[in-house]
């Protein structure tokens, strides 16, 4: 319910994609900085409500091992990176539970670089 479908789809293949080749990439958070507000538009597409776009950094572990036996294919467990992430967000109603939710209606991933 927090994805929008678009989102959904290219998170599921990417999953989809490790799994068949049998690595798992590590999912720590270290932390989140430098988030900033872009922008904020009308919805011109479907007429909903504003789609605020965010930017944001999150300090990330770049660690993939392969599944089996947790050999490092990628990275390392010490290898920390900023990477720089751009995300829209838009407020649906939903009428079952009679809320407004948030819902991530894109997400792109803008780049990394080594955090020291």
């Amino acid at each position: 319910p927090w994805l929008g479908e678009g989102v959904f789809q290219r998170i599921a293949a990417e999953i989809t994609a490790r799994q068949q080749e049998g690595v798992e990439v590590d999912t720590h958070v270290l932390g989140i900085m430098n988030s900033e507000i872009l922008a904020c538009e009308p919805d011109e597409v479907n007429k909903g409500s504003p789609i605020i776009v965010l930017h944001f950094m999150c300090q990330q572990i770049n660690c993939v091992r392969k599944k089996a036996d947790g050999t490092i294919v990628e990275g390392s467990d010490d290898d920390i990176r900023a990477n720089s992430y751009v995300a829209a967000f838009q407020r649906e109603y939903n009428e079952e539970a009679g809320e407004l939710n948030w819902k991530i209606v894109d997400f792109r991933f803008n780049g990394a670089i080594a955090y020291l």
